[in-house]
């Protein structure tokens, strides 16, 4: 696994959080010693400055299979001039960027969840460093956050911006504002089914106001989910008057409203896989499910005789997940659930 440790923070945290304007691009580098062998790992950060205004942290690639925030960061990074806009911007484009590199979920250095890693630890392996060093370093000194994912290889999502349950209520308003503005098809409030070292969490624990993102996934950065994840991000900072005019280099979408949706019952929204098997689904994307329909069903290749498990579902709404493997295995999502306050589904 190897053990890991930041050889220029000070240097890095100086050009982060600039006085006055200017756009550094800068390396946070990470020294890995694994049986005596020294290796160097640098984790690029853009930050930008003009004038007064909100201190925004954006982050794609939480997960190293999730491309799309990554791409659309990077686009932003590439063609937004300094002169044209009002705040400061933190950019992370890839914030597991072990993982991006290998097109893997977790990094292979330690095979560690990043989005499960924001909690209090003394761990040393180089993803607890990351994120110890966002927790620590980073997110006490902004302000909001854009956090922007997707299903990865393994599971698709409808385009989603989220928001979040607060104590604060005015905080909650600003966060479900933004998650508006960032303009998906649907806006989720969001709570967590397993919710440990998580960054929401942390974020919410820490009064931060954070958004994210759920933008397709399956493996493929697809013409749509780029589309909307770049728009998202100018409407976004737009809405938060960092910029005045709409970003040149995207396709503008004619924008609609978004949908506001909703959990009702996590342990019902929710459907997990209680077994290992074959999965046949037998529901689409974006397609309403009434209580009591068909799901899918498990098939045991191994026992022949076993009868397959049938997955019914025990609430109606509209299918806003689902898996992207036949290979299932015990605990992996299923199928995700969520609901139009006040509306019939029956």
């Amino acid at each position: 696994m190897g053990q890991a440790n930041i050889l220029n923070k000070d240097e890095v945290l100086k050009k982060v959080f600039i006085k006055h304007k200017a756009k550094n691009h800068i390396n946070v580098n990470f020294e890995i010693i694994n049986n005596s062998q020294n290796k160097l790992f640098k984790l690029p950060i853009i930050s930008m400055k003009n004038m007064s205004g909100p201190v925004v942290l954006l982050i794609g690639a939480n997960h190293g299979d999730e491309t799309e925030g990554f791409i659309s960061l990077f686009k932003l990074i590439k063609n937004l001039k300094l002169e044209d806009i009002k705040g400061h911007l933190i950019i992370i484009p890839a914030l597991n960027l072990p993982a991006l590199n290998n097109g893997n979920r977790v990094s292979l250095f330690d095979k560690i969840d990043m989005n499960r890693s924001f909690y209090k630890n003394n761990n040393n392996s180089l993803t607890f460093k990351i994120s110890n060093f966002l927790k620590e370093s980073i997110i006490p000194n902004v302000e909001i956050i854009l956090d922007i994912h997707s299903g990865g290889r393994n599971r698709k999502f409808l385009e989603m911006a989220k928001y979040y349950q607060y104590e604060n209520k005015s905080l909650m308003k600003k966060s479900k504002e933004i998650a508006m503005a960032f303009g998906a098809p649907i806006y989720l409030k969001h709570y967590e089914k397993n919710p440990h070292g998580m960054l929401d969490v942390l974020a919410v624990k820490s009064k931060k106001i954070y958004v994210s993102a759920e933008l397709g996934g399956g493996g493929l950065a697809s013409k749509k989910s780029i589309s909307i994840a770049d728009n998202g991000i100018n409407n976004v900072l737009k809405f938060l008057k960092i910029i005045k005019y709409d970003l040149k280099y995207i396709s503008k979408i004619k924008k609609k409203k978004s949908k506001l949706m909703y959990f009702n019952d996590l342990n019902k929204n929710f459907i997990f896989s209680k077994t290992d098997g074959i999965f046949e689904i037998n529901v689409n994307i974006d397609s309403k499910i009434t209580k009591d329909d068909l799901i899918g069903t498990i098939h045991f290749p191994d026992k022949p005789k076993k009868e397959p498990k049938r997955i019914i579902s025990k609430l109606s709404g509209v299918v806003i997940g689902i898996t992207n493997k036949s290979f299932v295995k015990k605990g992996d999502l299923l199928v995700l659930i969520g609901v139009i306050k006040g509306k019939n589904y029956d």
